[in-house]
Parts: C-alpha cells; structure tokens; sequence
C-alpha cells in the first residue's frame, strides 16, 4: 500500500501511516488506542471511518484499512525565506517557530489528501511578512517588526490544516549580499585606519624618543665642552707667588709704564714702589740674571711713543708663568679656552681658530681701545688662527695688522695701520 507523501510535514516526523491486516468486513480488526498519539482511521476507499484518542475507545476495521498516527506533542520548525522591499533590495530571514496539532482528524484529513499541514504553515507566515516587507524599505525592516508580523499571522491560521503555531521564537532578517559586501568593506577600511594611526602613533613616540636622545647627547657634550673649557682655564691659569688680585697687577703694570712714560728710571721705580717693579719686571723685562746674550729683543713702541720697552722675544716672563703684555697693543692677555658655541659662530662666519686669547687689560690710551674689551676671545691675526702667543707679542708700531676676536657669540674684525 502506497503512503501519503508530505515532504514539509513528515521531516517533522508529526504523522505515521500503517494499514490493517486481517479484518475484513464480517469479522473487523479492532484498534486500540495509543498514548500520546491520535490515532485517525480511513477506510479502505479513502472515506474517514472515526478517531481512536480515548483509553476506552476502540473502533473496528476492515483488512486494507489505513491508520493515521498523529503525534499530538509540540515540534520546533525552522526554516528561511526571501522577502522583497521597497527599495528593490530583497533580504534574507530566518524564521524559528513551535507548531502542534490542534485539530487531529483535520490534520489527518489534510495528510491524507497530501495537503502538507506544516507546509501551509510556512505559506501563511510567508505570505504576511511578504505583504508588511513590500510597503518598507529595507534598512526599515527589524527583527522585532519581523517576528510581530509573524505572531500576528499566527493567530490568523487556516482551520482546514488541523495545525497551529504554539510561539514564535525568533524572525531574523539579513542583509543583502551588496549591503554585506559593503559593510566588510566598511570594516576593513576603518581597521586599516586603526592600524595607520597605530603605526603613526608607534613613529611618534620613536621620533620622541630620538629627539629626547639627541637632547641628552647635546646636553651631554655641552657638559664635556664646559669641562673641557674649564679645565683649560685652570691648565692656563697659575696661582702668583705674590697674593694680590689680578685687577691690582694690572694697574700695578698699566703705573709702571706710565712711570716709565714720564721718564722714571727701572731703579728710581724700584725704590719707590718696591712691588710694582718686581711684578711689572717679571712680565716686561727681561731679567738680568738670566743673561741671555743671543735672544734677540723685540722694541714695541708704546702708544705715545715717549718711550720704548726692551721685551723678550717670546712674550713670557722668567719662570715661564702663562699671561702676556704688548705695550703697542696696550692689552694684557692669556691663553683661554673657547667655547662651544663662539667655536659655531667663528664656523658660521666661514672662519677657523685653534687657539684663544682672553684680553685681561685694555689701557685707556690703547690703540685698541675702541674695539677691544676685557674677556674679548682673540683667535686671528692676519687672517691666520693662532697656534701660540707669539703673532700677538710681536706686533709692534711699524706693523699693519689685523686681528679677530669673538664677544658674545659674535665675531669682529678690525685693522691696526702702520705708524711709521
């Protein structure tokens, strides 16, 4: 015998088919009834004979027979859909819902006529989220409105099934392929800026940490350059056997050869000023004891030419104490260190220098005067970077020079004419 066919309806596994074998229509077969289940019976011609559902009810059939087994429990049914929109962009949804068997001899009416009960009820859900989705746009479609329209159609459903919807779970619309395609997209841009700006962030703090490591190397050489600079002043500066200020051997000096100027001679000053002489002597006059008959002298007009001083060849006084005086120039000056930042400013100036040159004493009626100033850094002369004293001590009247010195971090230059 040849079984119904209910594709929707049987994947539920809600109804069972099974024939009568034995009884014919004198003697019929008796059917009993099955816990759980009704169970519906039809003729052999297809014509509805009666239900057996109740513990006492049994009912008689003849040979060839068909017994419906309806299970009267609640199924889950899942399944998908495609509902058009206003706007042309269809979209996918989801539909889970709980189904029963309301009406037993409908249902088993509508199997035995391959009617498809759970079929017709998908239809009818169909149907009513087809008609809301048709009026609204698509980015206007939720899940909350979904499952509304479904629950209203469940209490709408056809009565000829026998079947009802017990709850609706859950309706859950997607997007379209497009709108999907463009959210990935959407998102793979906003994750690349994410990783740009990461990698932005990650450049700036290395640019910071460079710049705080530059900063620390410059502060660390500028130390180096300030204890190297210090250190050359102390390697240039001696403690005088004598405990006076250099302010007081200056004026001592500068009065020693204003005394010499008004025609005093080495002895009178002596006698006079016994401290004056000895110190002026040490860095102006070559001492007698050492008798050095072969170092030439080199005469350095003073300005005002009333008198010339007899001066050692190199500069320096008998113990060899750093710190020199040219009477012409009318300037003290001693060995310094030059620092960092005038060493830039002779650089910038398309310069160079070895040595410098602390101008410690400018008398009033020097030549030089006008331009130079005590703690001024001398670092040419004649266009040439010093590499000792010695170009500074030799100048003398009968010479045309030109000397540069630093002030200040800024460079100067000024020419001395010939007096002759």
């Amino acid at each position: 015998m040849a079984f119904p066919v209910n594709p929707e309806t049987d994947r539920l596994q809600i109804v069972s088919y099974s024939p009568v074998v034995g009884g014919n229509w004198l003697f019929p077969k008796s059917v009993s009834t099955d816990a759980g289940f009704s169970l519906q019976v039809f003729s052999p011609v297809g014509g509805y004979i009666g239900p057996v559902d109740a513990k006492t009810t049994k009912i008689n059939a003849p040979d060839g027979s068909l017994i419906v087994r309806v299970n009267m429990g609640i199924k889950t049914y899942e399944f998908d859909g495609v509902i058009p929109t206003h706007d042309n962009f269809p979209r996918q949804y989801h539909v889970t819902i709980d189904v029963g068997v309301q009406s037993a001899p409908d249902f088993a009416i509508a199997c035995r006529q391959m009617n498809d009960p759970v079929k017709r009820v998908r239809t009818h859900i169909e149907n009513a989220l087809n008609i809301k989705a048709w009026q609204l746009n698509h980015n206007e479609i939720t899940p909350e409105a979904m499952r509304f329209w479904a629950s209203t159609a469940a209490a709408t459903m056809p009565i000829d099934i026998g079947m009802g919807i017990a709850r609706v779970y859950n309706v859950q619309p997607q997007m379209h392929q497009y709108f999907v395609d463009k959210a990935r997209k959407e998102a793979e841009q906003r994750a690349a800026q994410v990783a740009a700006k990461a990698a932005e962030q990650r450049a700036e703090w290395e640019r910071a940490a460079k710049t705080a490591a530059n900063i620390f190397a410059r502060d660390e050489q500028k130390k180096a350059d300030e204890a190297a600079r210090e250190k050359a002043l102390q390697d240039a500066t001696v403690q005088d056997e004598i405990e006076i200020t250099r302010e007081l051997r200056h004026t001592l000096v500068a009065e020693y050869v204003k005394l010499l100027r008004d025609g005093h001679t080495h002895e009178a000053i002596r006698k006079i000023n016994p401290l004056m002489a000895k110190i002026a002597e040490e860095r102006l006059i070559e001492p007698r004891d050492q008798r050095v008959i072969s170092s030439p002298v080199v005469q350095a007009s003073l300005p005002g030419d009333s008198v010339s001083i007899a001066i050692p060849s190199n500069g320096t006084n008998s113990d060899q104490k750093p710190g020199w005086y040219n009477p012409y120039l009318g300037i003290r000056f001693e060995l310094a260190g030059i620092a960092l930042e005038d060493k830039e400013a002779i650089s910038n100036n398309t310069r160079s220098a070895h040595k410098g040159y602390m101008v410690t004493l400018v008398e009033s009626s020097s030549p030089v005067a006008s331009w130079l100033a005590v703690k001024d850094i001398i670092v040419q002369v004649n266009g040439d970077p010093l590499d000792s004293e010695q170009p500074l001590i030799e100048l003398r009247g009968s010479s045309n020079a030109q000397i540069c010195f630093v002030r200040s971090r800024h460079v100067y230059e000024f020419n001395i004419a010939s007096r002759s």
